[in-house]
């Protein structure tokens, strides 16, 4: 055990420049509420969360974020305008290029549909899902069912679709489905069936780029440890979940 964490101390040390501590930390993310948004309060929960474990990694360090479209925030991450960005799903394409930490959170992922419609069969329905998230399952439910997948540019056009009965179902997680029929009471005659990956919770994650990116995500990784164990993170999680319900 002292062996690894001499290791890390090893690479801290010599991927930071002689471990010098950044005083500036830069970070994107994208309009994915209740998770990330500029509008949301403290720029959502998972916004919160990394914050919190740079804050912890990185002690006195001034933490930035900014918000941009989905794919211009993972470029200039890519090209190392920002250090990381959040939240993404794991894929092999982003894997070539990024780092990812150790999951930030776990989703829980859920279809939507109208309470006046039959929900228990999927064969040739239309599901909404928006474009920039990833499919994962999803794409073996539709292909299995031979249903068609609409792809608007946002979350809410998703829902807003689902409400005019446009698409049959919409894939989303928990806390977004709760955000969105808690927010707009247009969508308060929606409900929810648990999909095939509920019982397998999927995890998001902040991801660094492959240049310069490893000792801060060796960093940030021992920090969310920290935060985790110190009741900081379950304190942040908490205090989302009562904001979410009020």
């Amino acid at each position: 055990m002292k062996k690894a964490y001499f290791l890390v101390a090893c690479l801290l040390v010599s991927l930071t420049g002689q471990g010098q501590t950044p005083t500036q930390i830069k970070l994107v993310s994208g309009d994915y509420p209740p998770f990330t948004g500029q509008s949301l309060p403290g720029g959502g929960l998972v916004t919160r969360l990394v914050e919190a474990t740079f804050a912890q990694a990185f002690d006195g360090a001034q933490i930035q974020v900014a918000f941009e479209p989905w794919a211009r925030g993972l470029a200039n991450t890519e090209n190392q305008k920002y250090q990381a960005t959040f939240p993404y799903f794991r894929n092999e394409q982003r894997a070539s290029a990024f780092y990812f930490s150790q999951p930030v959170i776990f989703i829980e992922n859920v279809f939507y549909y109208h309470r006046s419609e039959n929900a228990e069969n999927f064969d040739k329905k239309t599901i909404c899902l928006p474009l920039g998230y990833a499919k994962g399952s999803l794409g073996e439910l539709i292909a299995a069912h031979d249903m068609t997948l609409i792809r608007p540019a946002s979350m809410l056009q998703c829902f807003k679709m689902l409400a005019k009965k446009r698409v049959d179902f919409l894939a989303c997680s928990k806390r977004v489905g709760h955000f969105f029929t808690a927010s707009y009471p247009q969508f308060q005659g929606l409900a929810f069936r648990p999909s095939g990956s509920a019982v397998a919770p999927v995890p998001l994650y902040a991801i660094f780029p492959k240049k310069n990116g490893l000792a801060i995500v060796t960093r940030f990784n021992v920090a969310l440890q920290q935060l985790k164990r110190s009741g900081g993170y379950q304190k942040i999680i908490d205090s989302s979940f009562v904001k979410e319900n009020l």
